[in-house]
């Protein structure tokens, strides 16, 4: 057994002799002087360069793309689809009444949110023309899919002098006239009641228009 261990101790200092030995070696060989035997190195890259000549140049590097796309907005890039910016991958900075300074989609976005959500639904249209011989053409707007002409108020109004009987008759046409919704917006009854309001101003403006009287064009009657 003492024989056995004896052994066992030997081999194993033969051992870490045998490995510190090799460390030896291999720290004292020397590195490489330069580059392997027919080795070019590429070129320096360029600032200019093209994405194609960049990856020739520095392979990997996709900087000259990605500042194109940065710069796409003051500098259109091409592109053989059709439309408006197709060309135009990051919108330059712009600032619409109502948004802060930013690029033009979250312009729009900000305008959108914080004025044509909340206060689009109560910008109600309502046209009012008066004409010589008691005639008339009214529309309205924002209250359809689509403008809506007055055909049946501008029957009842036609050839008759302007009163506060004949006034309320026309109002009392409204709601077969225009049908508008119910949304985050305006409520139904609320277009319906400004619609009258809107009209009955519009229709005393424009007779007093035509004679000379009423209030400036572009004066506004709300």
């Amino acid at each position: 057994m003492r024989m056995l261990i004896h052994s066992s101790c030997a081999r194993l200092a033969l051992a870490l002799a045998f490995v510190a030995g090799a460390g030896a070696v291999v720290a004292q060989t020397p590195a490489p002087a330069g580059p392997p035997a027919g080795f070019v190195a590429p070129a320096e890259p360029k600032p200019d360069e093209t994405n194609a000549e960049r990856g020739k140049s520095q392979p990997g590097n996709n900087a000259p793309f990605w500042r194109s796309v940065r710069e796409s907005g003051s500098q259109q890039g091409y592109t053989s689809l059709p439309g408006a910016e197709m060309g135009i991958l990051i919108q330059p900075f712009v600032q619409y009444p109502g948004s802060r300074v930013t690029n033009a989609g979250e312009a729009w976005r900000q305008v959108r949110n914080q004025w044509l959500i909340p206060y689009g639904g109560s910008l109600l249209l309502v046209t009012v023309l008066a004409l010589a011989g008691n005639s008339y053409r009214i529309s309205f707007g924002a209250v359809a899919p689509r403008p809506v002409a007055g055909e049946r108020i501008e029957a009842l109004l036609q050839g008759q002098a302007l009163s506060d009987d004949l006034i309320q008759k026309a109002l009392g046409l409204v709601p077969e006239v225009i049908v508008p919704i119910t949304d985050i917006r305006a409520t139904k009854e609320y277009r319906l009641h400004m619609v009258g309001v809107m009209l009955e101003r519009g229709l005393r403006a424009a007779v007093a228009r035509l004679g000379g009287t009423g209030p400036d064009y572009g004066t506004g009657l709300i």
